[in-house]
């Protein structure tokens, strides 16, 4: 949300036309970053989703 925020803070009346779509694919391109690299849950013990991955992968091959 925050990412979607700064990006309209940054708009340009006049250009208005031309930018909505790029604005659009920015924030679902961000969105999606922060959706498989950043955001942290209880089901993975508190890690990114790639943190936990990489992990759990170290797991199953040590045993």
């Amino acid at each position: 949300m925050r990412c979607i925020m700064a990006v309209r803070k940054n708009i340009h009346p006049l250009r208005l036309s031309q930018r909505p779509l790029k604005i659009t694919s920015t924030a679902i391109k961000n969105y999606i970053h922060y959706y498989n690299k950043e955001r942290i849950q209880i089901k993975t013990k508190w890690m990114p989703p790639v943190k936990y991955r990489i992990a759990s992968i170290s797991r199953s091959s040590e045993q």
